[in-house]
Protein backbone atom coordinates (compact mmCIF):
# COMPACT_ATOMS: atom_id res chain seq x y z
CA UNK A 1 0.00 0.00 0.00
CA UNK A 2 1.64 3.20 -1.16
CA UNK A 3 2.32 5.90 1.34
CA UNK A 4 0.09 8.62 1.67
CA UNK A 5 1.48 12.27 2.52
CA UNK A 6 0.37 15.74 2.43
CA UNK A 7 2.06 17.84 -0.03
CA UNK A 8 1.62 21.67 -1.33
CA UNK A 9 2.22 22.56 -5.16
CA UNK A 10 2.42 26.45 -5.68
CA UNK A 11 2.26 27.42 -8.98
CA UNK A 12 1.93 30.65 -11.42
CA UNK A 13 -0.44 31.20 -14.70
CA UNK A 14 0.71 33.87 -17.00
CA UNK A 15 -1.68 36.81 -16.53
CA UNK A 16 -2.73 37.22 -20.03
CA UNK A 17 -5.32 34.60 -19.72
CA UNK A 18 -9.14 35.38 -19.23
CA UNK A 19 -11.07 34.00 -15.60
CA UNK A 20 -12.22 31.24 -17.44
CA UNK A 21 -9.15 30.47 -18.77
CA UNK A 22 -7.19 30.53 -15.58
CA UNK A 23 -10.71 28.09 -14.19
CA UNK A 24 -9.57 25.37 -16.78
CA UNK A 25 -5.99 25.06 -15.96
CA UNK A 26 -6.67 25.14 -11.86
CA UNK A 27 -9.05 22.47 -12.51
CA UNK A 28 -7.15 20.13 -14.77
CA UNK A 29 -4.28 20.33 -12.01
CA UNK A 30 -7.24 19.30 -9.53
CA UNK A 31 -8.32 16.32 -11.74
CA UNK A 32 -4.38 14.97 -11.90
CA UNK A 33 -4.54 14.64 -7.82
CA UNK A 34 -8.58 13.41 -7.93
CA UNK A 35 -7.55 11.24 -10.79
CA UNK A 36 -4.49 9.51 -8.97
CA UNK A 37 -7.23 9.13 -5.93
CA UNK A 38 -5.22 11.89 -4.30
CA UNK A 39 -7.48 14.24 -1.63
CA UNK A 40 -7.74 17.87 -2.54
CA UNK A 41 -7.40 20.04 0.97
CA UNK A 42 -7.79 23.17 -0.36
CA UNK A 43 -7.11 25.09 -3.77
CA UNK A 44 -6.33 28.57 -2.93
CA UNK A 45 -6.32 31.15 -5.65
CA UNK A 46 -3.89 34.08 -4.53
CA UNK A 47 -4.28 36.56 -7.69
CA UNK A 48 -1.93 38.70 -9.42
CA UNK A 49 1.32 39.16 -8.23
CA UNK A 50 4.70 40.99 -9.04
CA UNK A 51 7.30 38.54 -10.08
CA UNK A 52 10.48 38.77 -8.20
CA UNK A 53 12.04 38.09 -11.70
CA UNK A 54 10.73 38.25 -14.98
CA UNK A 55 9.35 34.85 -16.60
CA UNK A 56 9.36 34.30 -20.10
CA UNK A 57 8.72 38.27 -20.31
CA UNK A 58 6.20 38.52 -17.89
CA UNK A 59 6.52 40.58 -14.81
CA UNK A 60 3.32 39.58 -13.19
CA UNK A 61 1.53 36.16 -13.13
CA UNK A 62 -1.41 34.64 -10.88
CA UNK A 63 -0.54 32.29 -7.62
CA UNK A 64 -2.29 29.05 -7.10
CA UNK A 65 -1.88 27.27 -4.18
CA UNK A 66 -2.96 24.03 -4.25
CA UNK A 67 -2.79 21.38 -0.60
CA UNK A 68 -3.91 17.50 -1.26
CA UNK A 69 -2.96 14.76 0.19
CA UNK A 70 -1.76 11.91 -2.34
CA UNK A 71 1.05 9.04 -3.12
CA UNK A 72 4.45 9.67 -3.78
CA UNK A 73 3.95 9.63 -7.22
CA UNK A 74 1.15 12.32 -7.52
CA UNK A 75 3.40 15.31 -7.31
CA UNK A 76 5.77 13.77 -10.76
CA UNK A 77 2.20 13.43 -12.25
CA UNK A 78 1.09 17.17 -11.94
CA UNK A 79 5.24 17.81 -12.87
CA UNK A 80 4.25 16.48 -16.30
CA UNK A 81 1.52 18.38 -16.55
CA UNK A 82 2.77 21.80 -15.99
CA UNK A 83 5.89 20.83 -18.83
CA UNK A 84 2.89 20.97 -21.53
CA UNK A 85 1.27 23.24 -20.43
CA UNK A 86 2.98 26.96 -21.16
CA UNK A 87 0.67 28.68 -19.26
CA UNK A 88 2.09 27.30 -16.53
CA UNK A 89 4.77 29.64 -16.03
CA UNK A 90 6.31 28.00 -12.79
CA UNK A 91 5.44 25.81 -10.38
CA UNK A 92 6.72 24.35 -7.02
CA UNK A 93 6.02 21.14 -4.89
CA UNK A 94 6.79 20.60 -1.37
CA UNK A 95 6.05 18.31 1.17
CA UNK A 96 4.10 19.26 4.90
CA UNK A 97 5.67 18.57 7.49
CA UNK A 98 4.59 18.06 11.34
CA UNK A 99 6.45 21.25 12.29
CA UNK A 100 4.52 23.21 9.42
CA UNK A 101 1.25 21.63 10.35
CA UNK A 102 1.38 22.20 14.29
CA UNK A 103 2.62 26.14 13.47
CA UNK A 104 -0.65 26.50 11.61
CA UNK A 105 -2.91 24.88 13.90
CA UNK A 106 -1.18 27.18 16.08
CA UNK A 107 -1.90 30.16 14.30
CA UNK A 108 -5.98 28.57 13.39
CA UNK A 109 -5.96 28.37 17.39
CA UNK A 110 -4.83 32.10 18.01
CA UNK A 111 -6.98 33.80 15.14
CA UNK A 112 -10.09 31.88 16.73
CA UNK A 113 -9.06 33.18 20.26
CA UNK A 114 -8.79 37.07 18.85
CA UNK A 115 -11.88 36.36 17.34
CA UNK A 116 -13.74 35.12 20.72
CA UNK A 117 -12.49 37.57 22.62
CA UNK A 118 -13.51 40.37 20.00
CA UNK A 119 -16.82 38.93 20.02
CA UNK A 120 -16.88 38.54 23.72
CA UNK A 121 -15.44 42.60 24.18
CA UNK A 122 -18.43 43.85 21.76
CA UNK A 123 -21.04 42.13 24.09
CA UNK A 124 -19.82 43.41 27.29
CA UNK A 125 -19.60 47.24 25.58
CA UNK A 126 -23.09 46.71 24.35
CA UNK A 127 -24.27 45.46 27.78
CA UNK A 128 -22.93 48.35 29.34
CA UNK A 129 -24.39 50.84 26.89
CA UNK A 130 -27.71 49.38 27.60
CA UNK A 131 -27.48 49.63 31.19
CA UNK A 132 -25.93 53.03 31.40
CA UNK A 133 -28.95 54.33 28.57
CA UNK A 134 -31.66 52.35 31.26
CA UNK A 135 -30.16 54.24 34.01
CA UNK A 136 -30.62 57.66 32.63
CA UNK A 137 -34.05 56.79 31.25
CA UNK A 138 -34.87 55.98 34.70
CA UNK A 139 -33.40 58.56 36.38
CA UNK A 140 -35.11 61.60 33.65
CA UNK A 141 -38.53 59.92 34.47
CA UNK A 142 -38.06 60.28 38.44
CA UNK A 143 -36.88 63.91 38.29
CA UNK A 144 -39.65 64.79 35.81
CA UNK A 145 -42.27 63.04 38.32
CA UNK A 146 -40.81 64.81 41.44
CA UNK A 147 -40.34 68.33 40.22
CA UNK A 148 -42.93 69.48 38.56
CA UNK A 149 -44.23 71.97 41.38
CA UNK A 150 -40.81 73.27 42.37
CA UNK A 151 -40.51 74.53 38.79
CA UNK A 152 -43.85 76.60 38.86
CA UNK A 153 -42.64 78.97 41.53
CA UNK A 154 -39.16 79.03 39.88
CA UNK A 155 -41.15 80.01 36.49
CA UNK A 156 -43.12 82.87 38.25
CA UNK A 157 -39.74 84.16 39.23
CA UNK A 158 -38.35 83.79 36.33
CA UNK A 159 -41.11 85.93 34.82
CA UNK A 160 -40.93 88.20 37.17
CA UNK A 161 -37.42 88.97 36.60
CA UNK A 162 -38.00 89.49 33.06
CA UNK A 163 -41.09 92.22 33.65
CA UNK A 164 -38.66 94.11 35.78
CA UNK A 165 -35.77 94.15 33.35
CA UNK A 166 -38.35 95.31 30.62
CA UNK A 167 -39.45 97.94 32.49
CA UNK A 168 -36.26 99.53 34.26
CA UNK A 169 -35.09 100.13 30.20
CA UNK A 170 -38.03 102.36 30.09
CA UNK A 171 -37.67 104.17 32.92
CA UNK A 172 -33.83 105.01 32.09
CA UNK A 173 -35.19 106.87 28.38
CA UNK A 174 -37.77 108.60 29.48
CA UNK A 175 -35.26 110.87 31.71
CA UNK A 176 -33.67 112.08 29.09
CA UNK A 177 -36.61 113.22 27.19
CA UNK A 178 -37.92 114.94 30.43
CA UNK A 179 -34.04 116.96 30.51
CA UNK A 180 -34.40 117.77 26.61
CA UNK A 181 -38.17 119.06 27.41
CA UNK A 182 -37.04 121.63 30.45
CA UNK A 183 -33.40 122.70 28.17
CA UNK A 184 -35.53 123.70 25.76
CA UNK A 185 -38.14 127.00 26.41
CA UNK A 186 -34.23 128.31 28.26
CA UNK A 187 -32.86 128.43 24.89
CA UNK A 188 -35.79 129.46 22.98
CA UNK A 189 -36.20 132.41 25.94
CA UNK A 190 -32.51 133.16 25.38
CA UNK A 191 -32.61 134.22 21.97
CA UNK A 192 -34.74 137.47 22.13
CA UNK A 193 -32.33 138.65 25.01
CA UNK A 194 -29.54 138.60 22.54
CA UNK A 195 -31.49 140.71 20.28
CA UNK A 196 -32.88 143.35 22.43
CA UNK A 197 -28.91 143.97 22.94
CA UNK A 198 -28.42 144.63 19.58
CA UNK A 199 -30.33 148.29 19.10
CA UNK A 200 -28.63 149.33 22.07
CA UNK A 201 -25.30 149.06 20.76
CA UNK A 202 -25.83 150.40 17.75
CA UNK A 203 -27.71 153.49 19.46
CA UNK A 204 -24.80 154.01 21.76
CA UNK A 205 -22.67 153.62 18.63
CA UNK A 206 -24.52 156.10 16.79
CA UNK A 207 -24.40 159.11 19.51
CA UNK A 208 -20.60 160.00 19.54
CA UNK A 209 -21.00 160.45 15.46
CA UNK A 210 -23.82 163.31 16.12
CA UNK A 211 -21.32 164.69 18.84
CA UNK A 212 -18.84 164.65 16.11
CA UNK A 213 -21.22 166.65 13.85
CA UNK A 214 -22.57 169.18 15.47
CA UNK A 215 -19.08 170.04 17.01
CA UNK A 216 -17.95 170.75 13.45
CA UNK A 217 -20.44 173.27 12.82
CA UNK A 218 -20.26 174.85 15.74
CA UNK A 219 -17.29 176.81 14.81
CA UNK A 220 -18.47 177.46 11.46
CA UNK A 221 -21.66 178.93 12.70
CA UNK A 222 -19.38 181.69 15.29
CA UNK A 223 -17.11 182.66 12.03
CA UNK A 224 -20.39 183.75 10.05
CA UNK A 225 -21.64 185.60 13.22
CA UNK A 226 -18.39 187.53 13.41
CA UNK A 227 -18.34 187.90 9.56
CA UNK A 228 -22.09 189.86 9.96
CA UNK A 229 -20.99 191.82 12.53
CA UNK A 230 -18.16 193.72 10.57
CA UNK A 231 -20.41 194.02 7.95
CA UNK A 232 -22.82 196.15 9.53
CA UNK A 233 -20.07 198.27 11.09
CA UNK A 234 -18.95 199.28 7.80
CA UNK A 235 -21.79 200.53 6.45
CA UNK A 236 -22.41 202.43 9.30
CA UNK A 237 -19.30 204.30 9.06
Amino acid sequence: MPVVREYETLYIITPDLSEQDEAKHVEALTSVVTSAEGEVIKNDIWGKRKLAYPIKKKTEGTYVLLRYNAAAGVPNELEGYVKRTPEVLRHLTTVVTKQQLKEEARKVALAEKREADAKKAAEESAKREADAAEAEAAAEAAAEAATPEEEQPAAAEVEASTATAEAEPATVESEPAAAETETEPATVESEPAADATEPAEEKATDEPATASVDEETAPAETASTETSAETETAVNE
